[in-house]
């Protein structure tokens, strides 16, 4: 297991190790769990449903756009 230091200003380790004990945990471990779950979240696969709704919404078209062109069709 390897170790790094993080320097932190002192709010931020005041409010890490409040959070820490509110937990039941120390920060180290506080830090190490949320890296871990960062880790494993950022490499899963994305499910196939979110894959399956790649390209439903058309980026090229704004709502705004769309309510113009909408707005133009109907008052001609």
């Amino acid at each position: 297991m390897s170790t790094i230091s993080i320097p932190l200003p002192d709010e931020d380790l005041e409010f890490l190790r409040s959070l820490a004990r509110e937990q039941g945990t120390t920060p180290e471990q506080f830090l190490a769990k949320h890296a871990r779950n960062l880790r494993l979240n950022l490499q899963a696969a994305v499910h196939p449903l979110v894959s399956a709704a790649t390209g439903v919404l058309q980026a090229e078209n704004s709502p705004q756009t769309e309510y113009l062109e909408f707005l133009e069709q109907k008052h001609r």
